[in-house]
């Protein structure tokens, strides 16, 4: 009998999310799962993701998919085939970046007209002697 309703759920969410093409429209964004993921700051399963959003599982783990193949998350299998997915430290995601050095209190510049590549070296330079 659960099973039932569980199916009628589906087939009146699915009916309610389609497009004047008849395709469906994705009610759940990769920006909403990496909401949930900052909100509840642990790592999550597909499952779990998947329950939060009332989802299919296989929708929640495509998702998640996409979002590692973006680098935004990361994921870890944890045993059998259960995987556990979690943002990533901004902290690691960043690294050897010396605040300090000069290069990034540099102005940005252009020049009003155009180079020719093959002179790069000596327009930098130019630009070097100047300074």
């Amino acid at each position: 009998m659960k099973r039932f309703k569980t199916l009628d759920r589906v087939f009146q969410r699915m009916s309610n999310e389609r497009d004047d093409r008849g395709q469906f429209v994705e009610q759940v964004t990769l920006e909403d799962v990496l909401g949930e993921l900052r909100r509840v700051d642990e790592p999550m399963t597909g499952t779990e993701l998947g329950d939060r959003f009332e989802i299919s599982n296989r929708a929640a783990l495509n998702k998640l998919n996409r979002l590692h193949d973006r680098g935004d998350v990361r994921r870890k299998e944890v045993g059998g085939r259960s995987v556990v997915w979690w943002l990533p430290d901004d902290e690691s995601a960043v690294t050897g970046i010396d605040p300090d050095d000069g290069f990034w209190n540099a102005q940005p510049g252009s020049s009003a007209k155009p180079t020719d590549a093959a002179k790069a070296d000596e327009y930098l330079a130019d630009a070097l002697a100047d300074e």
